[in-house]
């Protein structure tokens, strides 16, 4: 027997032997193979979901890991093809503050599980911030029943006299619950008229500087009393030529045809109608800020849309359960865009940016106050929603 043959026998020996000792101890083979794929599979669980939760963490807390800390923040902003940075540091959230708000969506959720006959919501939609889209949701909810949606077409006039504040305090209360009702107006405290507690008010917010440009733009070319807001130059004047001729001047100083005359701002929708509200400034800036953390049960981000109707959906289970999936079906078949975005908008230079950065300073300041409670809110859901499905 030559050296290849016996290594042919060597193999054949140790071949026999293992199928032996496989077909002696097959059942034992089973239960260790067995083991090895459900170790295999629940690695592989784990593993997903610690991935799912670190990319959750990322895009819900990315806003917030300086809550109740004070340094020198700075927000980096990509406007018209210009990164610019705006301080931040005034508006970060303290650890009470934050807990604040969470608290506060957690009431406003047991207010709405015990009250669901008597719901009454007001969404009093700041301009250029997206309402429309959120608009088109709510018309499909309220035809899948559970709520009216309540409409109003007055869109001009959004200060009102204590008088008219009575007369609207009065039609809402005449609309039957669960509603919706929806109108361009500033903030309206309820007690302060029939003594009965207020509804809970929703909104939508958006980036200062991105919600200026559209007004602009939308005021001289889309709106329908252009021709009487605006000469033939002014329409087809770009922001950057109105700022750089020095047609803008302070929040109360000046004749602002880039501003103060036609703009509107955010800030008054959330301060009210007194005249120290009119415009942004560091007493209205405070009191819209009280009236975020008592009166308003979520407001979101133009930019995060489906994590607002997120939001909504925790706090109003019953009334809108499927807003997130209605919202994505509608952008998905782009109804959401069309006619909808503002038109003839020019990228600003970045001297322009500086002005308006200055210029909007509390209208920022009340922006990230907002979005940081938004998203310190949106983590407390995401970890409830963890705990639920674990």
């Amino acid at each position: 027997m030559d050296l290849n043959d016996s290594v042919v026998v060597n193999l054949k020996h140790w071949y026999n032997m293992a199928r032996n000792l496989c077909v002696e101890h097959w059942n034992h083979v089973k239960l260790v193979l067995k083991y090895v794929v459900i170790l295999f599979l629940g690695m592989c669980i784990v593993l997903r979901y610690m991935s799912s939760s670190a990319t959750s963490h990322t895009q819900t807390s990315g806003t917030i890991r300086n809550v109740g800390t004070r340094r020198n923040a700075k927000t980096m902003r990509n406007i018209g093809g210009f990164t610019t940075q705006y301080d931040t540091t005034s508006s970060i959230l303290t650890e009470e503050e934050a807990q604040s708000a969470v608290e506060a969506t957690e009431y406003y959720r047991q207010q709405v599980r015990m009250n669901k006959e008597g719901l009454r919501i007001i969404y009093n939609r700041v301009p250029k911030c997206g309402s429309r889209s959120v608009l088109k949701v709510f018309m499909r909810l309220a035809e899948m029943g559970g709520f009216s949606w309540n409409h109003s077409p007055n869109v001009a006039q959004l200060r009102m006299t204590t008088e008219q504040q009575v007369v609207q305090v009065d039609a809402i209360y005449k609309i039957q619950a669960p509603m919706i009702f929806d109108r361009h107006m500033y903030f309206i405290n309820f007690t302060e008229f029939t003594g009965m507690q207020n509804p809970l008010y929703i909104n939508v917010v958006r980036d200062p500087l991105e919600q200026y440009q559209s007004m602009y733009y939308y005021l001289r070319l889309q709106a329908k009393k252009k021709d009487e807001l605006f000469t033939e130059e002014e329409r087809k004047m770009s922001l950057d030529e109105c700022i750089s001729r020095g047609y803008t001047g302070g929040y109360t100083t000046g004749h602002d045809r880039c501003g103060d005359d036609y703009i509107t701002y955010i800030i008054p929708f959330f301060c009210g109608h007194s005249d120290s509200c009119r415009v942004p400034g560091h007493a209205s800036l405070q009191t819209a800020k009280h009236h975020v953390t008592k009166y308003y049960a979520t407001i979101g981000l133009l930019e995060d849309l489906p994590n607002f109707f997120r939001t909504l959906e925790y706090v109003f289970p019953a009334q809108f359960a499927t807003a997130q999936h209605i919202y994505q079906t509608y952008s998905k078949r782009s109804k959401m865009k069309k006619g909808m975005e503002t038109k003839g908008k020019i990228k600003p230079k970045e001297s322009t940016i500086k002005t308006l950065l200055q210029k909007l300073k509390y209208e920022i300041d009340f922006y990230n106050f907002v979005k940081q409670r938004f998203y310190h809110v949106l983590q407390h859901i995401n970890r409830n929603s963890n705990r639920t499905n674990t």
